[in-house]
């Protein structure tokens, strides 16, 4: 994957989180905000930060990353222990 592939492909966050984020202000003016669609922004967001530092899109460290962003962050971990084949 060249460098701007790589770039575009790192865009699946912030793309997920803006369309989460407009889903609920839309949905909020009928039903009034979702909290499951305010941790799935989170999720969409930060779930390639890693503690360290290290992730994007923001470069967030430890625990400035969201909870549920983290816990979801484990499943390619776990995925990638137990042989399954997985491209990062």
């Amino acid at each position: 994957m060249t460098h701007q592939e790589r770039r575009l492909v790192e865009t699946h966050t912030t793309m997920g989180a803006e369309l989460l984020a407009r889903l609920n202000d839309n949905m909020a003016k009928i039903y009034g905000y979702n909290e499951a669609l305010v941790m799935a922004k989170e999720i969409a967001e930060c779930h390639h930060e890693h503690v360290d530092g290290g992730g994007y899109p923001k470069g967030l460290r430890g625990d400035e990353i969201p909870e549920s962003a983290r816990i979801v962050a484990v499943a390619p971990i776990f995925r990638t222990s137990k042989n399954v084949e997985t491209w990062n």
